[in-house]
């Protein structure tokens, strides 16, 4: 099982590191939809 979950990590990083743009715009966006939806939260709190 150890196995396992230790090849699944390293296949994860693997696609990352192939993947690097995307996987910056994926970080880059979620900060990004949280800070919108707390700005629409906060409109629509009156």
């Amino acid at each position: 099982m150890l196995f396992d979950i230790l090849e699944s990590l390293r296949a994860a990083l693997q696609s990352i590191r192939a993947h690097g743009f995307r996987s910056f715009l994926t970080t880059l966006g979620i900060p990004i939809q949280l800070f919108f939806v707390h700005i629409i939260y906060m409109s629509t709190k009156d």
